[in-house]
């Protein structure tokens, strides 16, 4: 009997163990800065983005050819937060704050929409999250921090352009721009939320499930405790469906049908829970990201009837 005991302690407790390793491995793996791998997060998504590169390659060079200027902020918690403008050719006081995606940058991947923002005569403000490209930080907040972020970089943008200012967010920096629309920002007219997820606990339970066919508990559960002691937050203390249903500003949500990264049903959660003015394009055969990519046409055209309809055309100096 004591050995059958023993052998079952022995069990429990190397379950235990494994447990609590994998919870180490999916927190430093996902939101510490020095273990992250963009060659992994490309696999993850699941799509061939070699058919693209040439064109984002293309934009990337025009764009750093134009009038760019380096500029940085301090966040709340004492980072500098650095970003790049992208002035309007003539001065004009609408300006486009630019989130990007996990683990790439404000200009690597905003510069393929560039030309077309450009042409509407607005600023660009394209940010680098913390812990990523030139802004300091060693942990990825999941938007749950980056919503600060997001807030102090629109009142920036204001004091330096005036007029209205739109939040583009894509992927974490749609899920970031959600989550910090329920902030007091009269200046921001409107948010385009590009494949936005809930909450970082729904992206990694997906994540889990898809990639290794793990439920949530306990894993995700240790994996938050430590996020909880080593970054200051944890994964659902802020979701975007709950604070798009205490927001006032206009939202145009894009998905594509074929996201495998951020399922479709998670843009589908936020657009249900707003409750301003709220738009939903779901892009056909797009997978993650790849909205613009798979149908500019379309795109463009969206964005440009939700500019039309909630920035006035009259603003300028």
């Amino acid at each position: 009997m004591k050995e059958w005991l023993a052998m079952g302690a022995a069990a429990v407790g190397g379950a235990a163990l494994a447990e609590w390793a994998g919870a180490k491995y999916l927190f430093h793996r996902t939101m510490v800065r020095s273990c992250l791998g963009i060659s992994n997060t490309q696999k993850e998504v699941e799509k061939d983005w070699e058919k693209y590169l040439p064109l984002i390659r293309e934009r990337r060079v025009w764009l750093e050819s134009q009038n760019i200027e380096k500029v940085s902020i301090q966040s709340f918690d004492g980072l500098r937060l650095s970003g790049t403008v992208f002035p309007a050719e003539e001065p004009s006081k609408r300006t486009v704050l630019c989130l990007h995606g996990y683990t790439t940058s404000g200009i690597t991947q905003y510069a393929v929409l560039a030309p077309f923002y450009h042409s509407l005569g607005y600023n660009m403000v394209m940010v680098d999250a913390r812990a990523h490209g030139e802004s300091e930080g060693e942990y990825i907040g999941f938007g749950c921090m980056e919503r600060y972020d997001c807030r102090d970089w629109a009142e920036w943008a204001y004091k330096r352009f005036g007029g209205s200012v739109i939040l583009h967010g894509i992927s974490m920096g749609a899920a970031t721009a959600l989550m910090a629309s329920s902030f007091k920002m009269p200046y921001v007219k409107g948010i385009i939320a590009d494949c936005g997820f809930t909450c970082a606990w729904d992206i990694f339970a997906a994540i889990l499930r898809k990639d290794y066919h793990m439920p949530p508990f306990p894993v995700l559960t240790l994996a938050e405790r430590m996020a909880k002691k080593e970054a200051g937050f944890g994964f659902r203390d802020c979701t975007a469906p709950e604070e798009v249903s205490r927001t006032e500003i206009p939202i145009l949500f894009i998905h594509g049908d074929e996201d495998n990264f951020v399922p479709s049903w998670m843009g589908r959660r936020n657009f249900e829970a707003c409750t301003s003015e709220k738009y939903f394009l779901l892009v056909s055969e797009a997978g993650h990201a790849e909205s613009y990519h798979k149908d500019p046409e379309r795109y463009e055209s969206c964005v440009r009837d939700f500019l039309k309809k909630y920035v006035s055309e009259n603003i300028c100096l």
